[in-house]
Order: C-alpha cells, then structure tokens, then sequence
C-alpha cells in the first residue's frame, strides 16, 4: 500500500489569544495563501479542522519545511508546532479537504503532535528512527526562542536569496544580517530539513 505524509499542525496557547474570532480568519487565510504554494505536493489541501488544529495529506516531501517555516512566519507572534506521519491511508483520499480520513499515516501524524506538545517541540516525525530524532531534536532546541527576524532569514536563505535581498525582507541592515549569518546555524538547519525531506521521499517513492 503506497505512502504519504500526513501534516498535523496546531497553535501553541490558543486559548491565551485575545482575539480568537479575528485570528481564526487570518489563519485561514494564511492556510489557503501556503496551499497555493506548494499544492503540486499535496493529495488533501491544508484544512482547518477542530479548533485551531489544521491538516494535509502529502504525497511528496519537498518544500515541506519551506511550507512550515512560511505558516510560522505569516502568523507571528503566534508560534506553531507540527506533527508529521508517515504511513499508508486506509480510506479514500478526500482531495478537497483534508478531513474523513483514516489510516496509520493519520496515527502517527497525531501521536507525533501529541509528542511534540508533551515535549514542547516544533517538529515532531513518526515513526521516528534515531537520526531523525536527533537531526529535529537540535532545531528544536535551536529555534525555540527566535524572534521574526531569524525565521524570515532562515526561509529566505532556503529559497537561496542572496544578504541583500534577506536585509530588504526583514527591514535589518546587511551588516547586522551578515553578523546573524556568522552567528546562527542556519546552513545546518537547511541542510537538516533537506535531508529529512529526501529521507522522507525515499519512504514516499518520490525518488
């Protein structure tokens, strides 16, 4: 039975939020905004689903994290966490919304949210073997208390855009975006979702 790679998303602290109405159209709108980006890669769209919990259905990796990273971005300050499952789906494929579907992928994709919620992560895989704990368990650690400025330079340096164009992004000067370079791991981040994305399409038959 093929693969795919269920997407399980939620706001962290959503009930600390002042204005839950007016946040729930933003973050539906951003939803809609991302699934028109990277829909080549998605059977089930991104879809808001109890509360504020949203979920895909991928048939490929890549640009995953590019996808995650740019969800994060739009809705700063509020943070995201991701749980990822790999596995077989076991009904019919709903590809106008991602609900009423089952299958060991949909298991593990929420095992993992709840994992990551347990343990304050923001990304979390299973079925997860030790490289890939060990590969997302650093960023996790990494990222856990960037600001704006830092999740923008890291997306921007992964769709290869060059100090200049970062600096007229984030509003920073290039000294102060160069300094950020020196200083911060983002080539070691990319390099980590990268890998884990061509992992991840080898167990999809995408390569």
């Amino acid at each position: 039975m093929k693969n795919y790679l269920v997407l399980i998303g939620d706001v962290i602290d959503s009930r600390k939020l002042e204005n839950r109405p007016e946040f729930q159209k933003q973050f539906a709108a951003v939803l809609h905004e991302v699934q028109n980006r990277i829909k080549a890669i998605t059977v089930s769209p991104l879809t808001v689903t109890i509360g504020d919990e949203f979920q895909a259905v991928f048939h490929s990796a890549s640009g995953l994290f590019e996808a995650c990273l740019d969800l994060q971005i739009r809705l700063l300050p509020v943070r995201l966490r991701f749980g990822l499952g790999l596995g077989a789906v076991s009904t019919a494929l709903n590809q106008q919304q991602a609900i009423g579907m089952d299958g060991p992928a949909f298991h593990s994709a929420r095992q993992a949210i709840e994992k990551a919620r347990q343990t304050k992560s923001q990304f979390r895989l299973e079925p997860e073997d030790l490289l890939s704990a060990v590969a997302l368990g650093w960023v996790n650690d990494h990222i856990k208390d960037w600001k704006k400025e830092r999740w923008q330079v890291l997306l921007g340096l992964s769709a290869g855009n060059t100090q200049r164009r970062l600096a007229a992004e984030t509003g920073i000067s290039q000294p102060a975006v160069s300094q950020m370079l020196r200083r911060e791991a983002f080539s070691l981040i990319i390099e980590t979702f990268r890998a884990t994305e061509a992992m991840l399409n080898q167990k999809l038959g995408e390569n």
